[in-house]
This record gives structure tokens, C-alpha cells and sequence, in this order.
């Protein structure tokens, strides 16, 4: 629902599932699969914690796992499918994939944590721009032909 004065939008139970599905399709994707990954819908209670964004990650990176959760309210961006799914994106790509790069960044040399941040989200904003303006709601299709059909041979008639 909707809460005009503050342009609050709540998410539903299907609008996670839904992220839960683009958040794996993308781990897949970019053969992130050597984490383990685990995923929270945060409720009202833990939503403190959240500052706003539609999503966040807790990661270890020594164990390799890692935490998605999904804001139960978005702020001032309607929840349809391009913008959960680019949440999704954004959670993978910009934690999974770039952030360990930034850890070792920012123990390596003498930069400020936040000029390393600031830098790996432009390159996080780029991709999202270019990934889904050119790969339409139907990334399986696009990236992954072959998944999910049965192999074998053609029957004549």
C-alpha cells in the first residue's frame, strides 16, 4: 500500500520471493555460487537499521556467506519488478562481487574507506544502468537459453 504524505510503499511476501528468485538468477549469472548465501525480509522492528535503502548485505567474507535482506517499505520508489530486480542486482554485483575488492583496497593502500565506496558505487551504478537497459525482464531467456530445457533427441513425426 501506499502512503501518500511520505510516499511509503510496503512490500509483500511475493515481492520477496521475487527478489529472493533475481538475487540467485544474478549469483548464478556472474558464477558467484561459492557463497552461501541466506535471505531476510526485514520487518518493521529491525527496519532502524535499514537507513532508507531498499536493501542491504551482511557478509563474511573469511566464511563466505552472506545476508541479503529486503526493506518490508521502500521509500519514494514503487516496488515493480525492473526495480526489484534491479535491488537485486545491486546486492550481488556491488557486495558479492566488488566488495571483497574493496576490502582489499582499502588494507592495501593509504585511501579513505569512503573515496573506495563512493568509487565502487559509480562503477555498481554504470553496470546497472547498462545491464538493464540491455537485458529485458527476461534474463533466463537472454543469458541462460539452454537452462532448464531437456537435452535429447527430436522426434519426427
Amino acid at each position: 500500500m501506499e502512503n501518500e504524505d511520505r510516499f511509503i510503499y510496503d512490500l509483500t511476501d511475493d515481492h520477496f520471493k521475487k527478489f529472493v528468485v533475481y538475487c540467485n538468477e544474478w549469483i548464478e549469472i556472474f558464477g558467484l555460487t561459492d557463497w552461501g548465501v541466506n535471505y531476510i525480509f526485514v520487518g518493521e522492528k529491525d527496519r532502524t537499521e535499514m537507513e532508507g535503502n531498499k536493501a542491504q548485505i551482511g557478509m563474511n567474507r573469511n566464511g563466505m556467506t552472506a545476508t541479503i535482506y529486503l526493506n518490508t517499505q521502500w521509500e519514494r520508489c514503487l516496488p515493480n519488478d525492473y526495480e526489484i530486480r534491479k535491488a537485486a542486482f545491486h546486492e550481488v554485483i556491488g557486495e558479492l562481487l566488488l566488495n571483497p575488492l574493496e576490502t582489499l583496497a582499502s588494507c592495501r593502500f593509504n585511501i579513505d574507506d569512503k573515496d573506495i565506496e563512493y568509487e565502487c558505487h559509480r562503477i555498481i551504478r554504470r553496470l546497472e544502468n547498462i545491464v538493464m537497459k540491455f537485458i529485458p525482464t527476461k534474463v533466463k531467456e537472454i543469458i541462460m537459453p539452454c537452462k532448464g530445457k531437456k537435452k535429447g533427441k527430436k522426434r519426427g513425426k
